[in-house]
């Protein structure tokens, strides 16, 4: 029984395995072989390799930690997987971005002889740590992506530097009757501000009326919950923020910008993916039972895969509401390609759906790797994934309208 802090990688030993072992014949300890893997939703078993360092691994750093400079990654273990002893050193275990609980898996040993033992089950207790995204967030406001570590880094470092926020994050809610009324009521006037951007794009700004302000955020206490459309990043960023200061929203720094839209107004499309790995044909039509395609966008449940050799359809196994994004990874990207976490593995890339089918093609055509085209969730996959806290891949969605910064500035630096 082990035991790591929240959002803490978990660094196995040989000695983990050597302790619980025992042979009567006084043979050694030859390998484990991993039977059942973690739950998903838990965390994932990998294996590193490079020279071992000191440094305890944290989600994300960009400074490895022990025993984790492989250029390429760390490889996904697989079930019925077997590790040799030497290798046992390079076994990691990752815990699910935020969760905390008791995870498990289960292994045997095998002796010199080659005896497998009966399984057994490991547990690794991930402690919560009480980290800002829980700490702070009311549970009124639902996430649905989890984020990249290096990019939250990267705003939380930016949010302490630059002292306004422009770029508003996007919520979706439950549509109100009265809500509606109250802004169609509003924009019945002439706009306060109306542009037209480059691409056609037409924002109208209303500015609301002193005696409306009251009773519009009367309505909004009374929405159960907002989903967090467009911003994961900005919005755990903004909670890191806020918590360097101890501020809650009376201060400055415990505010965030936002666009907020009904639930039944939003349109969803995707983000496709870019492995700089490579997959053969025959991988594609053995393992993932690819068939030869014309490139084209897929329908749900389908995912077009472009490579150098020509373009394919998968058919993806789903669960039930599972967004395509999530049955891609658990399908094909971590078993074909070893993407253990899309958040921090290096060779993966997203192209939002509006730069369109040339964009990807010309990618494999320039770098070579694999690209992969997804259709669009559904909202009501958002919602489930959203109120069951279930692990979505990052840039799972791609929502509109999306309000263009600079409209709007906020401070987020000063007093009250």
């Amino acid at each position: 029984h082990l035991s790591t802090p929240e959002n803490t990688v978990l660094a196995f030993t040989a000695a983990d395995f050597e302790g619980v072992f025992s042979d009567g014949d006084g043979d050694g300890l030859k390998a484990v072989k991993v039977v059942r893997l973690p739950d998903a939703g838990h965390g994932a078993l990998t294996l590193v390799r490079g020279k071992e360092t000191d440094d305890a691994p944290q989600l994300g750093d960009e400074k490895p930690g022990r025993g984790s400079v492989d250029p390429t990654g760390p490889r996904g273990v697989t079930a019925n997987q077997v590790i040799a002893l030497g290798d046992l050193g390079t076994l990691r275990f990752t815990p699910a971005q935020d969760w905390n609980g008791d995870a498990s898996f289960a292994f045997t040993v095998v002796d010199q002889t080659d005896t497998e033992s009966v399984p057994a089950a490991a547990t690794v207790t991930v402690t919560g740590v009480g980290d800002a995204p829980v700490a702070a967030a009311p549970r009124t406001l639902v996430p649905h992506e989890t984020t990249r570590t290096d990019r939250e880094k990267e705003l939380y470092e930016y949010m302490g530097e630059v002292p306004y926020s422009s770029n508003p994050m996007g919520l979706g809610y439950p549509p109100r009757e009265e809500i509606n009324r109250i802004v169609e009521e509003i924009c019945r006037a002439v706009p306060d501000v109306s542009v037209t951007l480059e691409n056609g794009d037409l924002h109208q700004i209303w500015v609301i009326p002193q005696d409306v302000v009251a009773g519009l955020l009367d309505e909004f206490s009374k929405v159960p919950k907002a989903y967090i459309v467009d911003g994961h990043h900005r919005a755990a960023a903004s909670l890191r923020h806020a918590s360097r200061y101890g501020a809650d929203e009376a201060h400055r720094a415990g505010r965030m910008l936002v666009a907020a839209f009904p639930n039944d107004q939003l349109r969803i499309h995707p983000y496709h993916r870019w492995v700089r790995a490579e997959l053969s044909a025959r991988q594609l039509e053995e393992d993932a039972g690819a068939v030869r395609a014309p490139v084209g966008l897929p329908a749900r449940g389908e995912a077009m895969v472009i490579t150098g050799q020509g373009c394919w359809s998968i058919r993806l196994s789903h669960r039930a509401d599972e967004m395509d994004a999530v049955a891609l990874h658990r399908n094909v990207l971590a078993p074909l390609l070893n993407v253990a976490d899309e958040r921090t593995d290096p060779r993966m890339d997203f192209i939002p759906d509006h730069e369109g089918i040339k964009t990807v093609v010309d990618r494999v055509a320039e770098h070579g790797g694999v690209g992969f085209m997804l259709a669009p969730a559904t909202m009501e996959q958002v919602i489930h994934a959203a109120d069951n806290r279930l692990p979505i891949p990052p840039k799972a969605t791609f929502f509109v309208p999306k309000p263009r910064s600079g409209f709007f500035l906020s401070p987020r630096h000063g007093g009250s």
